[in-house]
């Protein structure tokens, strides 16, 4: 926003008329220092201005580390008196709940909604044989995979991608207070003491706080709630949340009951988890999350106990797609679909075939089921359900057999992600364009076989 020479003319209206947008594609971290630099560029001239410009500036955006640097530096707080109430009100916003920061009507915690911002395929935790705290991301752009950690995620270090420790994380002494913020270089204006902080790095997602596997996954408001699953010693009924604007983890509301290998789907502002296995028996009940009370609540449950059971959201509806029934002992073709209007579970056609562990996901109005098992036989068999119709339709075989694999859809395609062959954990993803009906291995593959992870397509805001 800030590298040319151009930027630094603007006048202090131009500037204000910029930073105010709420189409920048760009962190709350770098509009902050864009003006910082405007104004070191001229300072005896702008100095007047620096408290509007500052004003536009959403400090309730910027990362905690920042703000408590910012507000540990004398000389910038000497500099600038005025700053301290902005910091103030952003270090407050900080310490609210998720569920208070959505009440807050502040412009300067207002998110910026910009377009056009590439899309990326996060992949989240999994099964590398155990319950792994790495996140992946796919750049649909370039075709390429970025770890966070790297393999090391499994033992819960942090590491490059060559698995050694990763010494980036230092960073050098200016103004502000050292932090565990991402590398940057800092320079100072002497006469203004107005920091100016270009990043160094390229900043890739945060692991998870804890491992976890065997979850579910929902993208609602921009965040991406991770949802139940198993650490590797028990099966959990907690939340967390991903802030991709603040690259931050932070808990949220736990479920009614303890879920893992569940079904989770969101409609409507709303976040449905369904069945699962809580350690002991396998689930028939379901619950709904809504965001704007931040509260759980049981809705009507199943026809029949579904662990290992894919989830959809279609035509207004959840759906509820195979699974395991520990009570029968048997793998399942039947689908139901609940009607939160009438808060009401009704059956569907069956699947072609018996699936657990399908990869569900929906696409053009039409729900697909990919992969599963029944019995120790892996599918590599798809299939897809027209509510038109009410029936299910086989489509190409996937390259390999997978259960227990991620399903996502972009740009009028799916993919399909890791699993499970039967015998290894499958680092490898498919992509299925309808138009040709025709799944192709993608080249690149994740760092890290891994199954039962979380996935999700969201703005690449870093």
């Amino acid at each position: 926003m800030e590298q040319d020479d151009e930027f630094l003319t603007l006048t202090a209206e131009q500037l204000g008329q910029l930073i105010a947008s709420d189409r920048l594609a760009v962190t709350e971290d770098q509009v902050f220092e864009a003006v910082l630099r405007w104004i070191a560029h001229d300072v005896a001239n702008r100095q007047e201005a620096a408290r509007s410009l500052c004003g536009r500036v959403r400090f309730s955006l910027l990362p905690r580390d920042y703000l408590v640097r910012l507000s540990q530096s004398d000389a910038f707080l000497s500099a600038n008196p005025w700053c301290k109430d902005y910091l103030i009100e952003a270090l407050s916003y900080h310490l609210l709940s998720w569920d208070e920061k959505l009440r807050v009507t502040s412009e300067r915690a207002k998110p910026r909604t910009p377009v056009g911002l590439p899309k990326v395929l996060m992949v989240i935790g999994g099964q590398a044989p155990k319950a792994i705290r790495s996140v992946e991301y796919f750049d649909f752009r370039t075709g390429l995979w970025r770890s966070s950690s790297g393999p090391d995620a499994i033992s819960g270090s942090t590491a490059n991608s060559n698995g050694t420790p990763d010494s980036s994380s230092s960073t050098s002494v200016g103004v502000l207070p050292p932090s565990s913020s991402p590398p940057a270089r800092r320079t100072t204006s002497p006469s203004s003491c107005l920091p100016v902080i270009v990043s160094s790095t390229h900043p890739s997602f945060t692991d998870l706080p804890s491992r976890r596997c065997r979850c579910g996954v929902a993208v609602c408001t921009g965040l991406v709630y991770v949802i139940g699953g198993f650490n590797g010693a028990l099966r959990v009924r907690s939340v967390e949340i991903y802030d991709p604007l603040s690259n931050t983890w932070h808990s949220g509301p736990n479920m009614e009951c303890r879920r893992a290998t569940l079904g989770v789907a969101s409609l409507n502002g709303s976040i449905y988890a369904v069945g699962g296995f809580n350690g002991s028996a396998g689930l028939n009940t379901a619950e709904v999350f809504d965001l704007w009370s931040g509260t759980w609540r049981l809705i009507a449950p199943m026809s029949c106990r579904r662990s290992s059971v894919g989830a959809g959201a279609l035509d207004g509806k959840i759906y509820a797609v195979g699974g395991y029934d520990g009570v029968a002992r048997r793998c399942l073709s039947s689908v139901e679909c609940y009607d939160p209007v009438t808060n009401t579970w009704s059956p569907v056609a069956d699947l072609s075939c018996r699936r657990s562990g399908p990869a569900v996901c929906e696409l053009n109005n039409r729900l697909y089921a990919v992969g599963g098992h029944d019995g120790p036989a892996v599918r590599n068999t798809a299939e897809v359900y027209s509510p038109e119709t009410g029936t299910w339709q086989r489509i190409a075989d996937l390259n390999v057999p997978r259960r227990n694999a991620g399903l996502v859809a972009h740009d009028g395609c799916l993919y399909v992600v890791g699993g499970e062959d039967g015998d290894t954990n499958l680092a490898s993803v498919e992509k299925y364009d309808p138009s040709t009906n025709t799944w192709v291995l993608l080249s690149s593959q994740m760092h890290i076989g891994r199954s039962y992870a979380g996935v999700a397509v969201i703005e690449r805001t870093l």
